[in-house]
């Protein structure tokens, strides 16, 4: 894999990041910590921290074990929208210094994810690699800006069109949509 690339990975996850930071500018305190929807429990704060919780583990262990069970579970970060904005810039500006670093990015890593309950085995690793978990944090992150997406329009706030879809998804999308006008 060469260093083009991995900037690349890592440049998407900021571009990710970002749209996060820009989503919590835009909506109030009440739209961040709202969990009592009609369809969801789980409302944008909780999917933050969960997503942040996520990468925090990834950059504390990208060198060579990441325990993705191990997150903080950070309170704050579900009730609090502008901690929200302030952690997700902190994350970015990690994410900005580790284009510094991608020469490491070569070795294999430990993963540790998704505990089966309590006959798994409690040090089940599996074997990974920076790239590919750089790939896993963009698609958890995706996954989540979709649910984030649905709770926004339950609440009655549009989210901007591209926000909560891969960027495969939205290259099907414009291609299709340019074979509609096209035919």
């Amino acid at each position: 894999m060469n260093r083009d690339h991995r900037k690349v990975l890592i440049e998407s996850n900021i571009v990710h990041l970002k749209q996060a930071v820009r989503i919590l500018q835009d909506i109030s305190d009440r739209a961040y910590r709202n969990n009592d929807g009609p369809y969801y429990s789980s409302g944008i704060g909780k999917h933050l921290r969960h997503i942040l919780g996520f990468y925090d583990q990834f950059l504390g262990g990208w060198k060579e074990r990441i325990n993705y069970d191990a997150r903080t579970r950070e309170a704050r970060l579900e009730e609090d929208r502008l901690y929200g904005i302030q952690k997700t810039n902190e994350v970015i500006g990690q994410f900005e210094r580790l284009t510094l670093d991608t020469a490491r990015f070569g070795g294999v890593l430990s993963i540790k994810n998704d505990e089966h309950g309590a006959d798994s085995d409690l040090n089940l690793y599996t074997r990974s690699t920076v790239e590919r978990e750089l790939q896993f944090l963009r698609f958890h992150t995706v996954h989540h800006f979709a649910i984030i997406a649905m709770i926004l329009k339950i609440q009655g706030i549009e989210p901007p069109k591209k926000f909560g879809f891969a960027p495969s998804t939205l290259q099907y999308l414009s291609t299709r949509a340019q074979g509609v006008q096209s035919g």
